[in-house]
């Protein structure tokens, strides 16, 4: 199995080893837990040179992670179960898909950064003569189902798969209604197709601010 390092919920940055617990800074096949545990405020930053790993969680709302070297985490998904990830200007984060799942989650993508999602495949409800199938052309990349979204750089999601789609992006889809997606003005979200909850279980909010937004 893959090799799994967590942060020690200590202010600093991904290359030194007191951010991690035994000093075991991660490595690029690694799994990478932060906040897990966390009991106090901290901020993990990724320094100035790029940082590649297999993947990435953020678990506690004590927990920041700002991202400012170019960032992969290849074809994974990364899940905000709290707490707050920053994309600062001239970095770009690339990964397979975004989710976030509570009221505490925030994302900012400031003004000159990327986030760059190749998009998941989203698997079938149910088996197709005994074999679990995933959906043609029906990819997702972003799933926002709490917390607060704010894009001033750009979001992109994609490619489009062959057989069309790919690159969605839901917001607050079977969720608790607190999931707001803010674009403001000189900021870009490029996607396939768009799902905004609004029914009994599923509620969520998409701002435009501004030209260009």
């Amino acid at each position: 199995g893959r090799c799994s390092a967590t942060s020690t919920g200590w202010t600093g940055t991904w290359g030194a080893a007191t951010s991690w617990l035994n000093g075991a800074v991660p490595a690029a096949g690694g799994a990478v837990l932060i906040g897990l545990g966390a009991t106090a405020p901290f901020t993990l930053t990724t320094g100035s040179s790029p940082v590649s790993v297999e993947a990435f969680s953020i678990f506690s709302a004590f927990a920041t992670l700002d991202v400012t070297s170019n960032t992969a985490a290849p074809g994974q998904t990364i899940p905000v179960y709290g707490g707050t990830l920053d994309v600062a200007a001239g970095s770009t984060l690339s990964a397979g898909a975004l989710k976030t799942f509570d009221p505490s989650a925030a994302i900012t993508i400031a003004a000159g950064a990327t986030v760059a999602l190749a998009g998941r495949p989203n698997p079938n409800l149910a088996p197709v003569n005994g074999v679990w199938t995933d959906q043609a052309g029906n990819d997702y990349a972003m799933t926002f189902s709490a917390g607060s979204i704010v894009v001033n750089g750009a979001l992109l999601a994609g490619p489009p798969t062959v057989a069309g789609g790919g690159g969605s992006a839901s917001i607050g889809y079977d969720s608790d209604g607190s999931a707001v997606v803010t674009v403001n003005s000189g900021g870009t979200v490029t996607d396939t197709k768009n799902l905004i909850g609004s029914d009994l279980t599923s509620a969520g909010t998409l701002v435009l601010n501004g030209a260009g937004a």
